[in-house]
């Protein structure tokens, strides 16, 4: 009788059949020609795709708390649509979801396994403790966010609507440039203006020759939250489940709203 692998092993190898997967279909939609063997290996993958699924969706589910991706207006389940049996755009962008969320799992069940919480095969044999300390609404509150970070979004991570924290927290940067440059600007526009190097309306105190240079970093810093954060949260483009991951982005923009407090108060 064969002995069965540890789970982490089938969850990596479950991993590396879904870039090859991911990989031939890309290719297949982009009418790139498939030799027979691929066409055959597409095939296998499917099938093999769709068992482990069965085997350990709910698992990835569960170490990760990523199941369901934004589709227009609605909310779909990832596996399924990664598992179409006519295959389309659509198929990949759920694939490219399944895929970090599957490497993901495997770290987490790596580090379970590490603390005696799961044994080899995934399951639990304790449940992981819990300290007060690590609840994700007792480190908001230990952050110390910018006030108008805490007023934008505290509630809604409380409520764990995390996109729309991350969204409402953006929007209170954006209100607080305008409210200090007199702008009714928008987005990229606003901090371009706001923060130009050559003649900014919020000025990064002196920092020597370096001027131009730091201030032109600190706007680069303003879009990229812009561009990088807001658009994507603005368009539901994924859902946001992590706690943690919400946390760095609310302490980023609190970060840039403490800078300009800073500046005001004439401290580099």
């Amino acid at each position: 009788m064969t002995k069965q692998k540890d789970k982490a092993s089938e969850l990596n190898d479950f991993y590396l059949q879904l870039i090859e997967y991911t990989g031939l279909l890309e290719r297949l939609l982009n009418k790139k020609r498939l030799t027979n063997k691929q066409q055959d290996r597409v095939a296998e993958l499917f099938e093999t795709i769709c068992l482990q699924i069965g085997r350990n969706g709910s698992l990835i589910v569960e170490l990760t708390g990523i199941e369901r991706i934004a589709v227009g207006d609605k909310e779909c389940d990832m596996w399924t649509l990664a598992t179409r049996l006519i295959p389309d755009k659509l198929t990949l962008n759920a694939l490219e979801y399944c895929i970090p969320a599957t490497k993901r799992a495997i770290g987490q069940l790596q580090e379970d396994i590490q603390r005696g919480v799961r044994d080899k095969q995934g399951k639990l044999i304790v449940q992981p403790p819990v300290y007060k300390a690590e609840l994700p609404i007792n480190l908001f509150d230990k952050m110390q966010f910018h006030p108008e970070v805490v007023k934008a979004s505290r509630s809604l991570f409380e409520s764990r609507h995390y996109a729309q924290a991350i969204f409402e927290a953006f929007k209170a940067v954006e209100n607080f440039v305008q409210d200090k440059s007199g702008l009714t600007l928008y987005g990229t526009n606003l901090m371009e203006r706001v923060f130009n190097e050559e003649n900014p309306i919020i000025k990064v105190p002196e920092a020597g020759h370096y001027y131009k240079e730091v201030q032109k970093g600190f706007k680069h810093l303003f879009i990229g939250a812009s561009q990088g954060i807001r658009n994507p949260k603005a368009h539901k483009e994924i859902i946001q489940k992590d706690p943690y991951i919400t946390l760095q982005y609310l302490g980023f923009f609190s970060f840039l709203l403490k800078r300009i407090d800073y500046w005001d108060a004439g401290v580099s």
